[in-house]
């Protein structure tokens, strides 16, 4: 199975310089991981854009110990709290001209939700690689992006 790296953003503390999140697609059960090893991993936060007013819209995601999208079982990945379960997180379906459903996807019409998860601790969902591995739950929107931010 291919797995993708995606970017973590760096925030400055007190910059008048921004910091614009590099955003990466993800897909159903293709893992994407970020390289959290020399960054302290209390301080990332993980943003999850996801189609919000498509009829099976309310994505699910998974943080942690496996690498498939359905069982959770395999336990492949070599994590030092690898017994724990994975952490499930569900973004649900907003309507139309709600707060939430606000952001347009390119070259579409789909309005899209943008979820912040994290920080998460390192000791459950960091590899002895020092990646934090996110995988996209089989239901749900077929698009959508992820971005992390280190914050300072």
């Amino acid at each position: 199975m291919a797995e993708t790296k995606s970017t973590i953003t760096t925030c400055k503390y007190n910059s008048s310089s921004p910091a614009v999140v590099s955003w990466n697609t993800i897909a159903t059960a293709v893992p994407t991981y970020f390289d959290i090893k020399a960054k302290d991993g209390s301080k990332v936060i993980f943003l999850i854009a996801s189609g919000s007013t498509i009829v099976n819209a309310g994505s699910t995601y998974y943080f942690g110990t496996s690498d498939t999208a359905t069982t959770g079982t395999s336990f492949t990945r070599n994590f030092s709290a690898r017994g724990l379960p994975r952490m499930k997180v569900k973004i649900g379906k907003y309507a139309k001209a709600t707060a939430q459903a606000k952001f347009r996807s390119s070259g579409t019409t789909k309005l899209y939700s943008v979820a912040v998860v994290g920080p998460l601790e390192s000791a459950r969902f960091k590899d002895t690689d020092g990646f934090i591995y996110l995988t996209k739950g089989k239901l749900g929107s077929t698009v959508a992006y992820v971005g992390a931010i280190l914050l300072p």
